[in-house]
């Protein structure tokens, strides 16, 4: 990947909401992943310098949007919902 190109990544990913971001990297994973893998894959963006409390605001979005479900403990994957709900609490 060109610096250029890595430079674009970066500032797109700064602009995402943590819900996109955390959802995106999902994906990546073939739609489940552990928290230890959601952490080290998003501590490579840019949305860590601006939150160093990151690990808590992951785990936080993962249990408040629909969009993921807690497989076992420590291990979350995409739903298939279209529900775009906040979870109640």
């Amino acid at each position: 990947m060109s610096e250029e190109s890595k430079k674009y990544k970066n500032a797109s990913e700064s602009k995402m909401t943590w819900r996109a971001l955390i959802k995106q990297t999902l994906h990546e994973c073939n739609g489940k992943a552990t928290l230890k893998q959601l952490y080290q894959a998003l501590k490579q963006t840019p949305k860590p310098e601006t939150n160093h409390h990151y690990e808590a605001k992951i785990r936080q979005t993962l249990q408040i949007y629909n969009d993921f479900e807690r497989v076992e403990p420590g291990t979350w994957k995409l739903t298939n919902t279209t529900n775009h709900e906040v979870r109640a609490l």
